[in-house]
């Protein structure tokens, strides 16, 4: 494996952590009160179990593309805008 390719997978791994603990505190953090909307709730579970998906991949033998990582880094961002 090349030195790019290392980098990649090195960043792919982790912003898919950033994501699923962002993913993870946010759904934490609803309160009863606020009374979330079941489809929001969703999207959030659907984020973090897509986030541990990519994050098996390179273990499967697929290595991650700078589109993939540039993907996950705005996911990881928009999380971290919403707090």
């Amino acid at each position: 494996m090349s030195v790019p390719q290392l980098l990649l997978v090195v960043c792919h791994s982790v912003t898919c952590l950033a994501i699923v603990g962002l993913a993870m505190d946010k759904m934490r953090r609803v309160r009863n009160e606020e009374k979330p909307s079941l489809g929001r709730l969703a999207a959030y579970y659907l984020v973090v179990v897509g986030a541990f998906g990519y994050l098996i991949e390179p273990l499967a033998g697929m290595l991650p593309t700078l589109s993939d990582v540039m993907f996950e880094a705005g996911v990881a961002m928009y999380l971290l805008a919403e707090f």
